[in-house]
């Protein structure tokens, strides 16, 4: 049989708790995962940016996932070591037809994100994120 080497999780509403810190709940399986020499890598909707405090915190030592899967980020330099993104004439096209249809949307780009209107989420995702 094959050894973990390392577990995957996402980080908010999973590692996090409400006031969106790491909990005392959540620090006892990292380090019982750390004693049984198991890596933990992070995965999130959010941007490299929003991550890196837990990352650092985490001490992580895999690169982890950031902006729902676009991006793969190395923990030390917390800097993209693979990405997929929209290419820029198509991103054009889809925010035209996300305005037209009246849809709240956010585009990522590096560490900052960019929303059209004022309204709730984006209020809430900065607080969240800060």
């Amino acid at each position: 049989m094959r050894q973990i080497r390392y577990v995957s999780s996402d980080i908010d509403d999973t590692l996090l708790d409400p006031q969106e810190q790491i909990s005392q709940r959540t620090w006892e399986p990292v380090d019982a995962l750390r004693e049984a020499g198991i890596g933990l890598m992070l995965a999130s909707g959010c941007m490299i940016a929003s991550m890196a405090p837990y990352v650092q915190s985490l001490s992580i030592a895999y690169p982890f996932i950031a902006c729902n899967g676009a991006q793969i980020a190395d923990p030390k330099t917390l800097q993209p070591i693979d990405q997929d993104l929209i290419p820029l004439d198509l991103l054009r096209s889809l925010c035209l037809y996300l305005e037209d249809k009246g849809c709240y949307f956010q585009i990522y780009d590096n560490d900052t994100f960019y929303f059209e209107k004022p309204g709730g989420y984006d209020q809430s995702y900065t607080r969240g994120t800060g």
